[in-house]
């Protein structure tokens, strides 16, 4: 009697997953995973730079600075490009209410015997609450950009200008929906 071969029955099931998949965060990614242009660390030192906030080791984007830091990340193995959806998401607040400040991002694909695309152009989900509110979460949409899994992706967050108030970042994930099954036989 042989038994049931896990890979070969995952690599099916992914076809019969109902509903809109699995909402899935890549684990390890956080503030502390955002770079300055060069590459760089973001440190107490640099502009954006880490500072602390109540009790809260944040990321500061000060007035006057539109660079919100850059991210580099290979799109997960079990990413499910049927659905296509990947949302850079960030927990942040103003520090006053003069500026209205929004984050976007270029977003650049490698994908293995392809030239490095242009930017793919995410969705801006809207604004970061006011210092008078509380912190709120906005997303930087790159769904619908026909990412596979594999790809390699290269992300300049920025902010529209802003001249009076500081933006601060207490979270930031990567959210994606998940066929939560891998089978790529000649990755082996």
């Amino acid at each position: 009697m042989s038994g049931m071969n896990p890979v070969t029955f995952l690599s099916r099931v992914r076809d019969i997953v109902t509903g809109n998949g699995f909402k899935k965060v890549i684990p390890g990614i956080g503030i502390a995973s955002l770079q300055i242009d060069a590459g760089l660390i973001v440190t107490g030192s640099t502009n954006p730079k880490r500072t602390a906030v109540g009790n809260f080791d944040v990321f500061e984007v000060t007035n006057n600075q539109t660079d919100a830091g850059h991210l580099y990340i290979t799109v997960p193995r079990d990413y499910d490009q049927k659905k296509d959806l990947l949302k850079f998401r960030f927990l942040g607040v103003t520090n006053g209410t003069q500026d209205t400040i929004t984050i976007d991002g270029a977003v650049y694909r490698q994908r293995a015997g392809a030239a490095i695309s242009s930017d793919l152009d995410p969705t801006i989900s809207g604004s970061v609450n006011k210092a008078a509110d509380l912190y709120g979460w906005v997303e930087v949409e790159a769904s619908g950009l026909l990412l596979k899994p594999g790809d390699g992706l290269a992300i300049e967050f920025t902010t529209n200008a802003h001249t009076t108030d500081k933006l601060y970042v207490s979270a930031f994930e990567v959210v994606y929906t998940s066929c939560l099954c891998f089978f790529e036989p000649l990755e082996r």
